[in-house]
């Protein structure tokens, strides 16, 4: 059986009040439910370790986690670099989900 991962984005500070109560909508919310593969591309990346160093985090296979405020920003900067020495499909979408959360003053939130 295959676990479920779920990387989201509320899409407004409503969603997101929604969110951080469990009450959140389909419609206020950006999910990506990760496939096994997608989930080990960004694990075997080292993509987690970096966000966890930069943002004083810690990304895990069995733990939620959430980067907002301004670990967004810190988040951001450090997926360009990485990904301007790695491409890697999935951190191009995370990428563009953090780039979310920052147009919405959100979070996004790692749910493994």
């Amino acid at each position: 059986m295959e676990r479920q991962r779920y990387i989201s984005v509320p899409l407004s500070i409503e969603s997101m009040k929604a969110f951080d109560l469990g009450e959140e909508k389909s419609d206020q919310i950006l999910t990506w439910k990760l496939s096994e593969k997608e989930f080990n591309n960004l694990d075997n990346s080292g993509i987690f370790d970096l966000l966890n160093d930069e943002c004083n985090i810690i990304i895990d296979d069995v733990e939620t986690e959430w980067i907002k405020e301004d670990n967004l920003e810190r988040a951001l900067i450090a997926i360009q670099t990485f990904e301007n020495k790695n491409y890697y499909e999935e951190i191009d979408k995370l990428k563009k989900m953090i780039e979310t959360a920052i147009e919405k003053n959100t979070l996004v939130s790692f749910d493994f």
